[in-house]
């Protein structure tokens, strides 16, 4: 089925469980963009990452996905944009979320407490929030979110182009914007919440798909059969 619509692009999300947004050739996921060529395994050859018709559909579609919260979108696989269906998320927050600031930087423990005290922010205020200016403090603000993003303590909620040429993604705490995800890990056994995973998991080599997710028990689980 091509995706055209949200709701096509959210019963996508739900049928792979995890899925990029644009492929990546290393890791064989089905992507968004091919789900609105009509193949979510489809390669992107290099002229098409150009501003295309299908590419900006992509782009809207996957922000839209986290906006409406019908799946969660972030850096989370290989740091690349991810997106994570709502029956997944609780188990893969079970085994590598946190909802403990004190598990992570400094720096990424101010940008959870300005979350926490002001709302959603755009990377934009966030940013600039944490005084992190010019190409150095750009990197910096990049390790930073990636910690988050791979800790399942954020992710983006929509967009803000208000101030910027380019659109600015918003940010919110998982917490406040994923409660029932939060709920239902911790009705999770750590044994299921593998099995959930390992279910919707690449058909990837069991140490790869440990080092793809940062799970060292999870090549325990890699022999069962998928769903």
């Amino acid at each position: 089925m091509r995706v055209r619509t949200l709701t096509d692009a959210a019963r996508f999300v739900d049928r792979a469980g995890i899925a990029y947004v644009f492929p990546d050739n290393k890791v064989p996921l089905p992507t968004l963009w091919g789900a609105v060529q009509g193949n979510p395994m489809r390669p992107m050859d290099p002229d098409e990452w150009d501003w295309t018709g299908p590419v900006a559909r992509t782009w809207d579609l996957k922000d839209a996905l986290g906006a409406k919260r019908r799946a969660w979108f972030g850096r989370f696989v290989r740091g690349k944009g991810t997106l994570i269906s709502l029956d997944v998320l609780p188990a893969l927050f079970r085994l590598v979320g946190t909802a403990d600031a004190g598990d992570v930087s400094a720096e990424g423990r101010g940008v959870v407490e300005r979350l926490r005290s002001v709302g959603p922010m755009s990377t934009l205020h966030l940013r600039m929030s944490l005084r992190l200016s010019g190409p150095k403090g750009g990197a910096r603000f990049g390790k930073i979110m990636l910690e988050l993003y791979r800790s399942l303590m954020i992710a983006n909620v929509g967009v803000d182009d208000t101030e910027t040429r380019w659109p600015s993604a918003v940010i919110g705490l998982f917490e406040k914007c994923y409660p029932a995800a939060l709920r239902a890990a911790a009705k999770l056994s750590e044994e299921d919440a593998f099995r959930k995973l390992v279910s919707k998991a690449p058909p990837l080599k069991p140490r790869a798909l440990e080092s793809l997710f940062g799970l060292p028990r999870l090549s325990a689980f890699a022999t069962m059969p998928r769903g």
